[in-house]
């Protein structure tokens, strides 16, 4: 295949995943077809990379190990287990796509991928949840009993879109901030804030407010010192009169109503309820770990074969997921499985250094999947965990060619 047809290939891939998510959305909604248009385009887009891989020579030995685990695993989940053998395949696919992707994206040559490509992206996703508000049709985040006011626009899970939403914001806002036209700064600044308070959730706000802080000590960590006291006292103004909005404004958004309208739901009366196990379990994790702990002591009630190569992904979602990525992915791969993932992972990671916002970038994935999930394990979200390796890459080489100018 040609270089050049299949970078651009790539980059045409890259932007049909917000409109694989959309009819994904509208397939779950209506039960249409048993395999979803976006699992399927992405299986065949990964072993195609895959193919890519063995034909240029990139971590062979790695994918020959892949491809030996994915017959053995699908093996013993259709002989022992008796799950079907295109669903497990399909299920281990999933599972490693975040691997297999680390490794594609790391060692390609493909400059057109870059922060600025990751900003236009953005819009669209952001864009697919305004413009279908204002035109009366998508989905809500939370269902009519809850209660609760959130809308994701075309997309089905307000896990995933907040995961990509959340994962990518760093990346974004270092992209306005050294982007010289203030008009592009301020109103795609705003209509990202306005589509990260209309999907409300509160790990997407959590991360909205993390990334926001990294970036204003950031910039007063490197300029403090430059700064006249003119503009010292003018920017402790502007910090009193965002407090003061903020106080004004964010009693009316929804996420607080939202936020108000758990702590009723779950008997939360005092300021000092909120810290026991209980009530972190209950808002942050909606609960994830008391399920954890009643999945995990079914896990290890099973036969050694079981524990040791796990209950397969169609096993665990017959019980039902944890929701936590990592306990997912252990639980249907056991042992063996996860010792195989965990060695491509930190081989994936070995021997590169990440600019700061990318390393915020990362961790606010992590941080989803350990909250909330569907990160690692949701091919429409990993990819974009795994590409930020390549903009890492990138921007390194571009810092370069400035330094030799």
């Amino acid at each position: 295949m040609n270089k050049k047809f299949f970078d651009r290939l790539l980059i045409i891939f890259l932007f049909l995943n917000p409109v694989l998510d959309a009819v994904t959305a509208y397939q779950l909604k209506y039960n249409v077809g048993s395999i979803t248009i976006g699992t399927l385009i992405r299986g065949i887009f990964l072993y195609i990379i895959v193919f890519y891989m063995l034909k240029n020579n990139i971590k062979r030995k790695h994918l020959i190990t892949f491809i030996i685990y994915i017959i053995l695993a699908t093996s013993f989940n259709y002989y022992y287990l008796k799950n079907p053998i295109v669903s497990e395949v399909s299920n281990l696919t999933i599972i490693f796509y975040l691997p297999i992707l680390i490794y594609f994206f790391k060692n390609l040559d493909n400059e057109l991928i870059n922060d600025k490509l990751i900003f236009i992206l953005y819009l669209v996703y952001v864009n697919f949840i305004i413009v279908p508000y204002i035109f009366g049709f998508g989905f809500h985040t939370y269902p009519e009993k809850y209660n609760k006011w959130g809308f994701m626009g075309v997309f089905y899970s307000g896990n995933e879109i907040s995961a990509i939403l959340i994962g990518l914001l760093p990346v974004v806002v270092n992209y306005l901030i050294n982007h010289k036209n203030i008009f592009i700064k301020l109103i795609f600044g705003l209509e990202i804030l306005v589509a990260i308070f209309m999907v409300g959730t509160r790990t997407l706000i959590m991360g909205l407010a993390i990334t926001i802080m990294y970036f204003i000590f950031k910039f007063i960590k490197n300029n403090y010192k430059k700064l006249t006291r003119k503009t010292k006292y003018i920017g402790c103004g502007l910090a009193i009169c965002i407090v003061i909005t903020s106080i004004v404004v964010l009693p009316k958004l929804p996420i607080v109503k939202n936020a108000e309208i758990a702590f009723k739901y779950y008997n939360i009366n005092k300021f000092s309820e909120l810290f026991t196990f209980k009530t972190l379990d209950k808002i942050i994790f909606s609960e994830r770990l008391t399920f954890l702990k009643g999945i995990n002591k079914i896990y290890f009630a099973r036969k050694i074969p079981v524990i040791i190569f796990g209950l397969g992904r169609t096993g665990l979602l017959a019980i039902k997921d944890v929701e936590l990525d990592i306990f997912d992915i252990f639980y249907s791969i056991g042992f063996v499985g996860s010792i195989v993932y965990l060695i491509f992972m930190i081989d994936g990671f070995k021997k590169t250094k990440f600019k700061d916002y990318y390393i915020l970038s990362l961790l606010l994935f992590m941080l989803m999947s350990l909250t909330s999930g569907h990160v690692l394990i949701r091919p429409m979200v990993s990819i974009y965990f795994a590409i930020i390796f390549i903009l890492n890459k990138n921007s390194k080489k571009v810092d370069k060619s400035l330094k030799r100018k």
